[in-house]
């Protein structure tokens, strides 16, 4: 047995050097370095949008891994992003480091820590939009009093119940908006190519992916094309990158105050964002918005931005990193991150018995 975990230690370990050999970028010896370590890489999907803020920024991020930990890095698909679009780069000791940081996955745990907020990084857009759709912040097609929701309803774990205590269910959430009259559905290219969002009107538009699934074009579009934005929580947890996304172009989300709360900046009801504690709530909030003037809308927007780019935006997380007295900050890993969660109320119910 342990013969067979040292040859396949051994094979990892090829890859990885063959992978630098390939892939691995020369630092120069005046550029800026953040040397990051990585004692829990379980990061998935967040990881990559952090090494390209950073580089998009004008630094250098130099992961402090060992030949087989790189090479385990394709074993994520969005982690593989980081090899694939050229963002390994290369540790020497003549590299100009300005900060050593360690990345923590604890990300929920801290999150109840109010004295850890600051050392929170916020979650991102998908993976897959930085390189393609992030340079065009808030690009917005005039005010309406329309509100979309364009995502997974079914399976992917979207139809489980939330582990966090109050947090209702993507799925509940939609099935409610499907009992009341101002909803629209779409289904499919058909009824897309002909839709036009509400100007006037306060209504539900409801993209479901089953039915229809929207390009990354497509669903840029869409987010610049609603003022507003139903941010329903993810898979398991009361984040998704899709409030990111909306927040980017400018649409005011709309999500519960669980939601609200899991963020490292709280987002304000009625100044960014419209907040809601049950169905009912997100009810009155649709009404809310028919009694909005369109200038307030606008107002509303221009908070969203304000919001997005002193918290969310490459300049602001990088910013964030350079903190002198921080070297630990927790990002997300979703699944993982989760499971740390789950064991620290654990261990909180043991100590309260």
């Amino acid at each position: 047995m342990k013969v067979r975990q040292l040859l396949l230690k051994l094979k990892s370990s090829l890859k990885g050097f063959y992978l630098i050999a390939i892939y691995g970028r020369k630092v120069s010896s005046e550029a800026k370095c953040f040397l990051i370590e990585l004692p829990q890489n379980k990061f998935n999907r967040y990881l990559y949008p952090l090494i390209y803020m950073i580089v998009e920024q004008g630094y250098i991020p130099i992961l402090n891994l060992s030949f087989s930990e790189i090479a385990h890095l394709t074993h994520d698909p969005y982690q593989k992003l980081i090899i694939h679009n050229q963002l390994l780069y290369l540790k020497h000791r003549r590299n100009n480091i300005i900060k050593h940081i360690t990345l923590d996955p604890n990300y929920f745990c801290a999150i109840k820590n109010t004295s850890l907020r600051t050392s929170i990084l916020p979650i991102s857009m998908h993976p897959l939009i930085y390189g393609e759709h992030d340079k065009e912040t808030g690009i917005s097609q005039g005010e309406n009093k329309s509100i979309l929701f364009a995502g997974t309803t079914e399976g992917q774990g979207h139809s489980k119940n939330q582990i966090f205590e109050g947090v209702i269910p993507r799925f509940k959430i939609i099935e409610f908006i499907k009992t009341l009259k101002n909803i629209r559905e779409v289904k499919n290219k058909k009824e897309y190519d002909v839709f036009e969002p509400a100007q006037s009107e306060s209504e539900f538009v409801i993209f479901e992916r089953h039915n229809f699934n929207l390009t990354q074009d497509q669903l840029f579009k869409e987010y610049r094309r609603h003022s507003f934005f139903l941010a329903l929580p993810g898979r398991g947890m009361p984040l998704c990158h899709n409030l990111v996304e909306a927040m980017f172009c400018g649409s005011i989300p709309i999500l519960q105050d669980v939601y609200s709360k899991m963020m490292p900046v709280t987002l304000g009801h009625g100044l960014n964002c419209f907040v809601y504690k049950n169905e009912e709530d997100l009810k009155a909030i649709s009404s809310l918005i028919q009694n909005l003037s369109l200038s307030e809308i606008a107002k509303m927007k221009s908070k969203v931005l304000d919001y997005y780019e002193s918290n969310l935006s490459s300049k602001a997380v990088v910013e964030k990193l350079l903190n002198r007295k921080k070297t630990k900050f927790y990002l997300q890993a979703e699944g993982y991150s989760i499971k740390l969660f789950q064991q620290l109320r654990k261990d909180e119910a043991k100590d309260n018995i």
